[in-house]
């Protein structure tokens, strides 16, 4: 009973490191939320203004969308690399998982590793580009919706990432609840 224990304290601790990782990686992505969501409401507040007579420079209104798109950049990294050391941590290991930068230690993953960056930086960016450039209607107009794609693209990966910390804190509890049973009997 006492090596059941001892095996079952071991998970718990991996899955525990598996889980700081993964929290460290997701620390990032609410002071994004904030970013994009702050970018998207000045591009609103600048019509208003506009409209009561103040010139806005063009460059100011093309920047909000800009720094939204960054930041959903970054927010899809941290996502992706939460999601590879949660499933290490969940023990979800296969072919198709998320690959950790950590963990790439050969060619082969590492090129796995970059690929998976390289499709989640295209899926957070590359629909606030083609919002800005093939939507109808005005300048500020535009600015104003790829902006809000760049935070919504930005809270979904919060949410995601959210999700898969909350599972792997369930588990890491559940095995060390597993280990204390184990120790008692």
């Amino acid at each position: 009973a006492k090596e059941v224990a001892a095996v079952a304290l071991a998970q718990a601790a991996r899955s525990e490191a598996y889980l700081s990782r993964a929290e460290k990686s997701k620390a990032i992505i609410p002071a994004l939320v904030g970013v994009s969501a702050m970018s998207a409401t000045l591009n609103l507040i600048f019509p208003a203004i506009m409209a009561s007579g103040v010139v806005v420079n063009p460059l100011l209104i093309a920047a909000c969308p800009i720094i939204g798109g960054i930041s959903a950049a970054v927010s899809s990294v941290a996502c992706i690399e939460t999601l590879a050391q949660g499933y290490l941590a969940l023990g979800k290991i296969s072919g198709d998982r998320m690959v950790s930068v950590k963990e790439a230690n050969n060619r082969q993953s590492r090129f796995k590793a970059l690929r998976q960056r390289a499709w989640g930086l295209s899926k957070a960016v590359l629909p606030s580009i083609l919002i800005g450039l093939f939507l109808p209607g005005d300048y500020v107009f535009k600015c104003i919706v790829a902006s809000a794609w760049s935070a919504v693209s930005v809270a979904y990966n919060l949410a995601e990432a959210e999700t898969v910390v909350a599972e792997v804190t369930l588990k890491v509890a559940f095995i060390s609840k597993a280990a204390a049973k184990a120790d008692v009997f």
